[in-house]
């Protein structure tokens, strides 16, 4: 099973980067594209099986078995990354009509760095595969929480569903932004760029998804 995990990891990543894409898209054009409701559907149904494969290969591949503390973190993180960004969609909807450049004035550059961090993400995915070292990457800066620099005197004109509108997307964001930031931390593990034994399961992870 660990043999099949491997392509399902990589489509999933590629998937997830493709899908963040479509929905910065919809903020920036707002107009989602067409096969970003296909690729929902793909998306959670990659997911799926790789969570599923993941179980089978703690039982018969012991690279994995011998890490699962950590695969587990990556398997939770992992499934609040994709819930959040599906949230983060419904309330871009919401706040269609709000300047969110003026609300928000680091929102773009927050969102580059979320782009790189999946980026990244899926590069340590292959490193994990690759028989020789890729070339080493300070992942410091892609493990610093977002600051979007909230406007407080910009949001004072605003209406109590469009603050409330504002506060959603913002909420969203923070979990979308802390569950990458866990997941590209326990991918450095996984990929041999950091210590496993200095690895720790934050205590705000938690499984709300299990079946």
């Amino acid at each position: 099973a660990g043999d099949q995990m491997n392509p399902l990891g990589r489509d999933l990543w590629a998937k997830v980067r493709e899908q963040f894409g479509n929905y910065r898209g919809q903020w920036e054009q707002r107009q989602l594209p067409a096969a970003a409701s296909q690729l929902r559907s793909d998306l959670a149904g990659t997911l799926s099986r790789t969570i599923a494969t993941l179980q089978q290969a703690y039982l018969d591949t012991p690279t994995v078995g011998n890490q699962k503390r950590i695969w587990e973190a990556w398997r939770l993180n992992a499934r609040a990354l994709v819930d959040a960004l599906e949230i983060w969609r419904e309330t871009i909807d919401d706040c269609r009509e709000l300047d969110l450049d003026r609300l928000l004035p680091q929102l773009g550059p927050g969102l580059d760095t979320l782009g790189h961090r999946l980026e990244r993400i899926g590069a340590l995915w292959e490193a994990r595969l690759a028989a020789d070292d890729a070339p080493d990457t300070d992942d410091g800066p892609l493990l610093e929480a977002l600051d979007l620099g909230l406007d407080h005197s910009a949001c004072a004109d605003l209406s109590h569903f469009d603050r409330a509108a504002l506060m959603s997307f913002l909420g969203q964001l923070e979990i979308l932004d802390r569950a990458s930031r866990e997941v590209l931390r326990t991918m450095g593990v996984l990929a041999g760029r950091e210590p496993r034994w200095g690895f720790r399961v934050p205590s705000h992870v938690r499984d709300m998804f299990r079946p």
